[in-house]
C-alpha cells in the first residue's frame, strides 16, 4: 500500500485479534535507550533474531510483552521498496508519513495501560473519555465486497445503536440495553462476512476446469429456479439481545416494508407514516379488546410508547392508524408465520410476535422487562 514492504502480518488463529504491534523508533541508540527504560520498569526485553528482522524488512528489532499481554516490537532501519506500490485497481492509499492508522486495544485496567504507554514508552495522552465507546461500521469490522454489505452493515450498526442510546438517555431504559448492541451485531456481522467470503471463493475461482464446473452448476441451478435467490434472504436475523423469549414467534426478524395507503388516501412506505418507533402491527383477525387490554396495562406500568399499525384488507381504511397494503407483502409474511400481531423495534427488527392477540400481554411484559433491565433470553 506504500513503499514499506511490511505493514501487516496475518496469521491463522482460532480466534481473531491483535497478536503483535510494532513501533518504529529513530535509530539504534533509541532502541538501546528504550531497552534500558523497559528493564528498569521490570519488563523483560528480547532481541529480535536475524530471521525476524529479515521478515519485517528492518535493520534491528527488540520485543517484549506489555501490560495488555500483546507482543510489542520496537524497530529501526525500515527498508523501503525501490518504487511506490501501484494498485492494479487504481486504488490510492494514504499512508507513508501518516502511518497505517489506529490500533484499538481493550483492557479493564485502563490506568495501568496509560501509565505504561506514557511513562515507559513515552507516548502522549491526546484525550480521555469517561463514557462508553461504541464502534460501528468500518471502524468495527472489515467486510469483503462480494455481497456489497460493508455500508449496509454500517447502516445496520447505526440504526441498531441510535435507538438504544435514545432509549437509555431519554426513555428510561436500563443501561443493560446498551450491552445488547454488541450481543446483536457480533454474531450477525460474523455470519454476513462468512457468507461474503464464501461468495468470494466461488467468484474468484482461478482454476479453469473448476471454474467451468462452477459455471455449469450455476446455470443448471438458474434453469431449475429462474427466480434465483434474493440477496436479502442471505442476511440473518438477530439471535439474541433485545428480542422476545424463544416461546414467541418471529423474534429478531426484519419486518417487511410494504407500500400502503392511509385513512386520508395518502400512499407511501409504511415507515414514512410511522417513523422510527416501536410499532405493534395487527391483522384484521386480532381481537380489539385483547389489544386494548394489553396496551392499557403496558401504559399503566409506564411502558415505552407503542404506535398501532392496523393492516386493513378492504377499501381505504377509515380509522387512524389503519393502512391498506398495495401488494400484501406484510400481510403475507404475517400469514406465513401465523401471527395476529408483531411488535417491531425502531430499527425495523421484530422484538417478537403472537399467534393470538390474547397473548399480547405476555409479549409486551417481556419487552418492558428487557427495557428496564435486559434479562437473559429464555
Amino acid at each position: 500500500m506504500d513503499q514499506h514492504p511490511f505493514r501487516m502480518w496475518l496469521t491463522e488463529a482460532e480466534t481473531g485479534g491483535v497478536t503483535v504491534i510494532g513501533w518504529e523508533v529513530r535509530d539504534h541508540t533509541a532502541i538501546e535507550a528504550m531497552t534500558v527504560r523497559l528493564k528498569e520498569a521490570g519488563i523483560d526485553v528480547t532481541v529480535g533474531t536475524e530471521e525476524e528482522c529479515q521478515d519485517r524488512q528492518v535493520a534491528r528489532m527488540v520485543h517484549f510483552t506489555g501490560p495488555l499481554g500483546i507482543r510489542t516490537e520496537l524497530f529501526c532501519g525500515r527498508r523501503l521498496a525501490p518504487s511506490q506500490f501501484v494498485s492494479p485497481l487504481g486504488v490510492d492509499f494514504v499512508t507513508g508519513e501518516q502511518g497505517l492508522g489506529h490500533v484499538v486495544m481493550r483492557t479493564p485496567h485502563v490506568q495501568e495501560a496509560v501509565d505504561f504507554y506514557c511513562d515507559v514508552l513515552g507516548f502522549r495522552l491526546s484525550d480521555t473519555a469517561d463514557y462508553p465507546w461504541f464502534f460501528l461500521g468500518d471502524a468495527a469490522h472489515m467486510t469483503p465486497p462480494f455481497l456489497a454489505q460493508g455500508m449496509c452493515q454500517g447502516i445496520r450498526d447505526a440504526s441498531g445503536l441510535v435507538w438504544k442510546l435514545a432509549a437509555h438517555l431519554r426513555g428510561g431504559a436500563g443501561d443493560h440495553l446498551l450491552d445488547t448492541y454488541q450481543q446483536e451485531r457480533e454474531p450477525h456481522v460474523v455470519q454476513v462476512t462468512a457468507a461474503a467470503k464464501e461468495f468470494g471463493r466461488i467468484i474468484c475461482e482461478r482454476d479453469e476446469l473448476a471454474a467451468a464446473r462452477r459455471d455449469a452448476e450455476l446455470l443448471a441451478e438458474l434453469a431449475a429456479s429462474a427466480r434465483g435467490t434474493i440477496r436479502q434472504s442471505l442476511i440473518p436475523g438477530l439471535s439474541g439481545g433485545f428480542v422476545a423469549p424463544e416461546r414467541f414467534p418471529v423474534r429478531g426478524h426484519i419486518l417487511p416494508q410494504p407500500q400502503v395507503t392511509d385513512s386520508a388516501g395518502r400512499s407511501a412506505l409504511l415507515d414514512e407514516f410511522t417513523g422510527t418507533t416501536f410499532r405493534l402491527v395487527l391483522t384484521d383477525e386480532a381481537d380489539d379488546s385483547a389489544v386494548a387490554a394489553a396496551l392499557s396495562k403496558h401504559r399503566a406500568e409506564g411502558g415505552f410508547p407503542v404506535q398501532l399499525v392496523h393492516l386493513h384488507q378492504g377499501a381505504t381504511p377509515a380509522r387512524q392508524g389503519a393502512y391498506r397494503e398495495k401488494t400484501n407483502v406484510l400481510s403475507a409474511w404475517l400469514s406465513e408465520h401465523s401471527c395476529e400481531a408483531v411488535l417491531a423495534r425502531p430499527d425495523h427488527y421484530t422484538f417478537g410476535g403472537v399467534h393470538d392477540a390474547a397473548d399480547l400481554d405476555g409479549l409486551l411484559t417481556a419487552a418492558w422487562q428487557r427495557w428496564t433491565r435486559v434479562a437473559a433470553v429464555g
